[in-house]
């Protein structure tokens, strides 16, 4: 193996301030003398990520990775240690004498070198014919017209690779650029995989190129936009993968716009290059893009090291809308709080800024609406809520996305929302919600995933309650009188739709007598060790007081809970203005009969 002498790595490592380096990755906040920040390795809520200066060190309490500088760099770019160890030498300026290399270590960083100057070159080649041929007339007009700037041109390295495919290769043979390093590069491609012999051709032919540029602004790959409509049906042709590029890991724009997110905590995703370029030069420099490919949980976890807020700003036609859903998925799932915006008569950023000006985008920003808001608007209109079958489409529907839903808080706020909206009990949509997460999850983590969705999750799914339901569960299991009353006054009915309900239910019907703790001991053997686990630690939790008095009032505070949802879920249909006038009557009936059978209960609890 190549080996880097010990102390050149000791002199990188001192060198190297490592509150600088991780914090221009991602934004890192001070804590007394450590900084801290959420984890990077992995998806989480808290912050158990911390750096601390005097060691040079960072530590992860969560996942526990833990190391240098020199680790953190392997970690998060994915790259081996020499190269890690080169890569913050050149940052700070310390020249690196390998006292010797491997052929593999050497092939593989030639390989990457000759790739990125490949790409530095070629992007200054295309800029050139852009600004200076006579065959790039119609890409400078173009770009003109769509708003360009010289100072933007430059700025984005934009391009213009000639509809001539012999010219690029003209360009290859003048520069030394070999066939084998181009058709690696992507910028050739074999006319038949199979046969080599076959020849070359250019990729990017008449197209206005956009590099794509890795963390550190070096160019690593190119996304070129067609004139010619008629002479392409792709928009947009990114490279394909490459030794230096993975398209599902790399956002377009983040290069520059990581500060600017991480300043505002909001990152805006755009649809195209050219809007995110629009968006920027027009001081909205929180903004980035993907690369004509849905969102990758990689994604995410880029957006995430900078910000928990995400607005989508995708076009307002059936793509669009399905791709904000694909989109959604994949941050909900990193806990990625999401918002759209909706501009006016379809139109994107670009022209909607060249037409009405930055001010009344960033005010379009400013008012973009919670994602759930947006799909209940959006599905509403396409169906009828007063049939049916078409509200058990969007309950449904909405069931699939709101299961995506990370956080708790916004989890529950999403049911109440639906719920309100298809006039029924948050806690009956919120069962069908929790049902759907799970067999999801069941699919995705038995052996075959989804090819085994129609079988049905096992029946012991048994969970621990939660709230006044365990405290019912631990005293149906220790309090002889608690369990007696409960046995013979509960009305099952009304407490079906409560999670944790079913748990309650059986320990009531067991055939056993809780004062014999040897006669408990063999009802719970009986069961899966989850389950047996389950039932003993209810079964370890002590309660004070009478069982009875206590049963009584729990379960009647849950039943007032039951009508006091039930309740606000009528007066929000009757506020909304959207129950049918020989409809009204009944309902405020109900409203009035439910608001007295509240009151009536409340009254029969002890103060």
């Amino acid at each position: 193996m190549g080996r880097i002498p010990q102390e050149k790595i000791d002199e990188v490592l001192a060198a190297t301030d490592i509150v600088d380096l991780i914090g221009s990755y991602f934004p890192l906040k001070r804590a007394g003398g450590i900084f801290k920040a959420l984890c990077p390795f992995h998806i989480e809520k808290s912050e158990s990520f911390t750096v601390t200066p005097s060691r040079g060190t960072f530590h992860c309490f969560g996942c526990h990775k833990h190391g240098t500088a020199i680790r953190f760099v392997m970690e998060y770019e994915n790259l081996p240690f020499a190269d890690t160890v080169r890569k913050l030498a050149d940052r700070v300026g310390i020249r690196i004498e390998e006292e010797f290399e491997d052929e593999q270590t050497k092939e593989r960083n030639r390989k990457r070198k000759e790739l990125l100057a490949l790409h530095r070159d070629i992007a200054k080649w295309y800029q050139r014919v852009l600004l200076e041929a006579p065959v790039a007339e119609t890409a400078r007009e173009y770009l003109k017209n769509r708003g360009f700037s010289a100072e933007a041109i430059e700025r984005w390295q934009v391009g213009y690779a000639p509809a001539d495919g012999h010219a690029t290769l003209k360009w290859a043979q003048k520069y030394d650029y070999p066939q084998p390093l181009m058709i690696s590069a992507g910028l050739l491609a074999l006319r038949d995989e199979g046969n080599p012999t076959q020849g070359c051709y250019t990729r990017f032919r008449d197209r206005v190129m956009f590099p794509i540029c890795g963390n550190y602004g070096d160019v690593i790959a190119f996304s070129g936009r067609v004139l010619d409509p008629a002479a392409s049906p792709a928009k947009y042709m990114n490279s394909p993968e490459t030794p230096i590029f993975t398209k599902g890991k790399v956002l377009y724009g983040f290069d520059k716009s990581r500060t600017a997110i991480a300043k505002a905590d909001q990152a805006i995703v755009c649809e195209g290059q050219i809007d995110l370029i629009m968006c920027f030069e027009q001081g909205v420099e929180n903004v980035i893009a993907p690369l004509g490919t849905a969102f990758t949980p990689d994604h995410a976890r880029i957006i995430r090291r900078q910000t928990d807020e995400v607005v989508l700003c995708y076009d307002s036609d059936n793509a669009g809308i399905a791709a904000a859903e694909r989109t959604f998925v994949e941050l909900a799932k990193a806990n990625v709080f999401v918002k759209v915006a909706s501009i006016p008569d379809g139109k994107d950023p670009d022209e909607f800024i060249r037409n009405h000006g930055v001010d009344a985008f960033t005010e379009i920003i400013k008012n973009a609406k919670e994602y759930v808001d947006f799909q209940i608007n959006a599905k509403s209109k396409r169906l009828n809520l007063s049939d049916t079958r078409d509200r058990v489409r969007f309950s449904e529907q909405m069931a699939e996305i709101i299961a995506t839903i990370d956080n708790k808080v916004a989890f529950e706020a999403a049911i109440q929302k639906v719920a309100t909206r298809l006039a029924m009990p948050p806690i009956e949509f919120h069962r069908q919600v929790t049902a759907l997460a799970r067999r999801s999850k069941y699919r995705n983590e038995r052996p075959g995933g989804a090819q085994n969705a129609e079988q049905a999750p096992p029946a012991d799914q048994f969970e621990l309650p939660n709230g006044a339901i365990r405290i019912l569960c631990v005293l149906a299991l220790t309090k002889v009188d608690g369990r007696k009353w409960l046995k013979s006054e509960v009305d099952r009915t009304l407490l079906t739709s409560t999670p944790g309900a079913a748990t309650l239910f059986e320990i009531l019907d067991a055939p056993v007598d809780i004062t014999q703790p040897l006669q408990v001991s063999g009802y719970l053997s009986q069961f899966s060790a989850k389950k047996e686990a389950v039932l003993n630690e209810l079964l370890s939790t002590e309660l004070p007081g009478n069982g009875e008095s206590e049963a009584r009032e729990i379960y009647l505070g849950l039943i007032i809970a039951s009508l006091e949802r039930d309740y606000q879920t009528k007066s929000a249909q009757l506020r909304s203005g959207n129950v049918p006038a020989q409809q009204l009557l009944q309902l405020t009936l109900e409203i009035q009969e439910l608001g007295q059978e509240i009151l009536a209960k409340k009254q029969s609890l002890r103060p």
